[in-house]
């Protein structure tokens, strides 16, 4: 089972309240950025915050400042998790695949 209760928690730190970018793709192909809260971070993954929910197995591009000398940082994820919360805040688990690059 993927979920939050399951991923491991031994070096992930909390993120400051930052903002980061989400490359989302629609079924028809089509794309667009989507805003989304950096939650906490992990050099393999992160925790976001969006007002999208986002299918279990996707992919996405993240952009942004993801902390400890990741700055404008752009890199492809595959959606982990997914829970709908209150007020309809989506929070997503994303595992990093692939190298990011720096765009500084």
């Amino acid at each position: 089972m993927n979920g939050p209760d399951n991923r491991r928690r031994n070096s992930r730190k909390r993120s400051d309240a930052s903002v980061v970018r989400v490359l989302l793709k629609d079924q028809a192909g089509g794309s667009h950025w989507a805003t989304a809260y950096l939650r906490d971070v992990t050099e393999g993954g992160a925790g976001i915050s969006l007002m999208t929910q986002l299918e279990i197995g996707s992919r996405v591009v993240i952009k942004g400042n993801l902390g400890e000398g990741r700055t404008d940082v752009q890199i492809d994820a595959e959606v982990r998790w997914c829970i709908k919360g209150t007020g309809g805040v989506c929070n997503v688990g994303l595992q990093f695949v692939g190298k990011s690059s720096d765009e500084s």
